[in-house]
């Protein structure tokens, strides 16, 4: 059984205003409810308010029906909610990153203990450099707490892709794989990445601890201009560490293979890989975090609303939805949010919630068939950018469900959330003791 807190009325009222009441015992007044058929967070309560249900779905009078009257095959898995059941509080919702926005704030506040493992994305993760350190180095880390010397990088949805881009980073400036050997330097035994070429070898005194500093802070540069050269696109970005560095690295490449070095030429190609798959889309927030703010972008509430979200660390704050004929005043007061996100300073440590937020930015910014716009506050010239930005947006979305058909749209809601076609919705159940 579930440990549930029960909020305040002041407070449901506020994340799900909403509420109809059902009858439980009666077949066909589930059905028949005037409940909307839209995508909605809804919960189910008990007579006595008690939290029975909290789930997302993208058609909630299917779903509460499911849940009131289940086909025979299921009926003994839910004659509990149907005998209990006495209202259903809801909002309604009209894109995924808004259906997790709001089911977060709700699990929250009713599930202290147990809400993390309901959630459809993991807090984020980051990438940690320590350039100025004794032995400076980078690694994965799901906490920031920034000391002078050190930047973080994200947020990343994935532990495994914050290691990901470690290893890259190791692979490409053949950087030290093993921290109890840099801390032994320079009187530690050399690993067998020495022997293969792919360590400069701080760790046996090779090089000097002054040199190997340098080699991380040209990592370091590398990676702080990833996220200028992925804006471009490669084009017009030729002055930026990473499109110097990478110009580099195809000349030596074509001036090994030239000279038959066909060593070195394998060598540098797959220095090109690794540094290509870095601009990789699960990576897409990687970036200083110092310069983590700007807006999401969503269309709800029919094809000509857009519901903006606003970030900035670990802080996703939903604001008032626009129809399109109100777009170009909207991104005047949208770009001098994004001018005060971008100068404001990002708190040195965060908090749980700061860390799950920047998660679940993490996993829209990198989630396949999001068709969502995301902006960074630094890539956003003034308004008239905004606005051009927003409207090629709209037309690319259009142009696409033009060519798929309807059959073929945009789900609005996450993968992680049910389909209208009677798959079970995600939720979380905690039933009262009598129904035991």
């Amino acid at each position: 059984m579930s440990e549930c807190r029960e909020p305040s009325q002041d407070f449901l009222a506020e994340l799900l205003p909403d509420c109809i009441g059902l009858q439980p015992h009666d077949g066909g007044n589930a059905g028949a409810a005037p409940l909307p058929t839209g995508s909605a967070v809804y919960l189910l309560l008990a007579a006595d308010d008690a939290p029975i249900l909290l789930a997302v779905t993208s058609n909630l009078r299917a779903a509460v029906e499911r849940k009131m009257h289940p086909p025979d095959q299921a009926a003994h898995a839910a004659i509990k909610l149907a005998g209990v059941a006495t209202q259903v509080r809801y909002r309604l919702v009209h894109s995924a990153l808004a259906a997790n926005w709001w089911y977060y704030r709700c699990a929250r506040l009713m599930y202290p203990q147990e809400y993390r493992r309901m959630l459809g994305w993991q807090p984020a993760w980051f990438v940690v450099c320590d350039a100025v350190g004794p032995y400076p180095r980078f690694w994965a880390a799901n906490r920031v707490d920034v000391h002078a010397g050190t930047t973080l990088f994200g947020p990343l949805a994935r532990q495994t892709a914050a290691q990901r881009v470690v290893e890259l980073l190791e692979n490409i400036f053949d950087l030290c794989r093993y921290d109890e050997l840099l801390k032994q330097s320079p009187k530690a035994r050399p690993c067998s990445y020495k022997d293969m070429g792919k360590c400069t070898a701080v760790c046996d005194g090779t090089i000097s601890m002054e040199h190997y500093r340098k080699q991380i802070a040209t990592a370091l540069r590398f990676v702080e201009a990833l996220g200028a050269y992925r804006h471009c696109g490669g084009e017009g970005a030729s002055e930026t560490d990473f499109a110097a560095l990478r110009g580099e690295w195809e000349g030596l490449m074509r001036q090994a293979a030239g000279r038959l070095d066909f060593r070195m030429a394998a060598a540098m190609k797959a220095r090109l890989a690794a540094a290509d798959e870095l601009l990789a889309p699960r990576f897409r927030g990687l970036r200083d975090l110092r310069r983590c703010a700007g807006m999401a972008l969503q269309t709800g509430g029919g094809s000509r609303q857009i519901e903006p979200f606003f970030f900035r660390g670990g802080s996703l704050d939903m604001a008032p939805a626009v129809t399109q004929r109100r777009l170009r005043e909207a991104c005047d007061a949208w770009a001098l949010r994004l001018t005060e996100l971008r100068q404001s300073k990002i708190a040195d440590q965060w908090d749980q919630a700061d860390v799950e937020l920047a998660g679940l930015l993490a996993h829209h910014l990198t989630r396949h068939g999001d068709t969502g716009l995301y902006l960074f506050a630094d890539e956003v010239e003034g308004a008239s950018d905004l606005h051009q930005r927003i409207m090629d947006w709209l037309t690319k979305r259009r142009k696409h469900q033009d060519s798929t058909g309807p059959q073929c749209a945009d789900s609005p809601l996450a993968p992680e959330v049910d389909g209208a076609g009677g798959e079970p919705d995600t939720g979380h159940e905690s039933l009262p003791d009598r129904t035991s």
